[in-house]
């Protein structure tokens, strides 16, 4: 802006908190420009604050494998809002390193590739955020062998508490299909339809005795899901969970994807994991399996029944959704993975924290606010909230 003079910003600046500007400041936010010199005082401000973010980050180079990707969502920022998608990226350690891309992915997903990435930090609630941004893709010649995921690949039983927030590659006979619930304020309130977006919206889920896990294709808006499953679209022309689980129940699946919840109930535990990249095995590794690795246990075969969400019935006019079956018709394993005493002592621990925010939140005693005080973990589904605050009344 005309009219001021370098020794007349640098005043202004010290007036208002920003002290000693330089000459290259100067020129580079004010001198002929045509905002105001408070204006410039805000971009001196933000470019100093900018120079020492970029101080702190580091940049790394690594070759891996692209497995598909996920849109991050969180609370307050739904699919239709989303920026970014999060990709894990496959380290010849068998490690699996979660990248950042803005928008939509311009690497080739399943081919090795040279990612350059931004490493910064970010202290969340929960834990410390370690993020990569993507900054530059190479793509190379190699494509992945399944052979080689399935060597890192966990079994059902393998999962544990300790798993949560991990990227994990699971093997393990498919149950069922089933669409994905919508929610509202915590609550289900639908489904969404199994295209949307013009992209397959679905989970599958694979069991063992009272060990259930749900593996999600989320709704996406940038990222998109490796699914190599055969006549996987032509099926889901039929609209029909009940056909879908049909095609492919007790067919073995690899699943790429973060372990998001860890729930336990009387019936067992339930685990959802948020997939990236799905692959139905083809017969030559089916073979394999069955010859090569007699440790690979089968799921238990009950009778297909409808199952729509692990702890919600379904509705009567529902009848594509799917229920669990009864704890009744589960059978007893020698070893049962679900520990009833660990499980009662889980919801005796929940039981009193919801009394000590009831104490501390009084009249404005919510469930929101018991999450906001921290009292109760996001991975514990309001409907187990709600049923033990409806019991204590």
């Amino acid at each position: 802006m005309a009219g001021i003079t370098y020794e007349s910003f640098v005043k202004l600046g010290n007036e208002n908190g920003v002290n000693d500007i330089t000459k290259d400041e100067f020129s580079k936010h004010l001198e002929g420009k045509l905002w105001s010199p408070s204006r410039a005082l805000v971009m001196v401000k933000n470019g100093r604050k900018k120079a020492v973010e970029d101080a702190n980050k580091t940049i790394e180079v690594h070759i891996g494998y692209p497995l598909g990707g996920r849109d991050f969502v969180y609370k307050g920022i739904t699919i239709e809002k989303a920026k970014s998608q999060l990709i894990p990226f496959l380290l010849p350690d068998g490690s699996i390193l979660e990248l950042t891309e803005f928008g939509s992915f311009k690497g080739k997903h399943l081919y090795q590739t040279e990612v350059e990435v931004e490493v910064s930090q970010k202290q969340g609630a929960e834990r410390m955020y370690i993020n990569h941004n993507i900054r530059g893709v190479r793509i190379l010649e190699d494509k992945i062998d399944l052979k080689r995921l399935m060597k890192d690949a966990k079994q059902i039983g393998d999962i544990t508490e300790d798993s949560k927030y991990e990227h994990i590659i699971l093997l393990g006979k498919a149950d069922h299909f089933d669409v994905e619930p919508t929610f509202e304020g915590g609550n289900k309130v639908g489904n969404y339809p199994l295209m949307y977006n013009g992209k397959p919206c679905f989970n599958i889920s694979f069991r063992k005795n009272k060990l259930w896990v749900r593996a999600s294709c989320a709704p996406q808006k940038h990222s998109e899901h490796v699914l190599e499953i055969p006549d996987l679209l032509e099926v889901f022309k039929t609209e029909d969970v009940m056909a879908i689980t049909s095609a492919y129940k007790d067919e073995w699946f690899l699943v790429v994807g973060m372990v998001k919840r860890f729930d336990f109930s009387e019936q067992g535990e339930y685990i959802n994991v948020d997939a990236t990249a799905m692959f139905m095995l083809p017969e030559n590794l089916k073979v394999f399996l069955d010859t090569q690795s007699p440790a690979v246990e089968e799921t238990s075969k009950p009778a297909p029944q409808p199952m729509s969400d692990f702890n919600t019935p379904p509705k009567p006019n529902e009848p594509t959704i799917y229920t669990a079956p009864a704890p009744a018709a589960l059978p007893k394993p020698a070893n049962p993975s679900y520990d009833k005493e660990k499980a009662m002592k889980h919801i005796e621990e929940l039981k009193a924290k919801i009394k000590e925010g009831r104490e501390i939140l009084g009249d404005d005693f919510t469930i929101q606010g018991l999450r906001d005080l921290g009292m109760v973990s996001t991975s514990v589904p309001d409907t187990i909230i709600q049923k033990i605050i409806d019991e204590s009344k």
